[in-house]
């Protein structure tokens, strides 16, 4: 994860999170970066850091939802979980 910053108010994501409340941050826009709305940091923790690592799973795993889970159970170890809201979260 060295070198893959954070873009925390994002317009991008703030856009997208006002159409659909599920979605708090990507990436694709800024190499390097996992874009987030602002209200990523009301949510638990947990989903904060599932959120975030699926992102990093799309820059290093491919642009599918299950190729970017299935990099960051592979190379780090971590599922990602996702709640009754369809909302990624991981185990703290």
């Amino acid at each position: 994860m060295a070198g893959v910053r954070l873009n925390l108010g994002c317009p991008l994501a703030e856009e997208a999170h006002a159409q659909d409340f599920r979605v708090h941050m990507h990436v694709g826009h800024e190499p390097g970066f996992v874009c987030a709305a602002r209200d990523a940091l009301t949510l638990p923790p947990a989903n904060q850091l599932g959120m975030f690592l699926h992102e990093f799973g799309h820059l290093i795993g491919g642009p599918s939802q299950h190729d970017a889970d299935t990099a960051i159970l592979e190379r780090l170890g971590v599922p990602i979980l996702y709640d009754d809201r369809m909302m990624q979260y991981v185990e703290l």
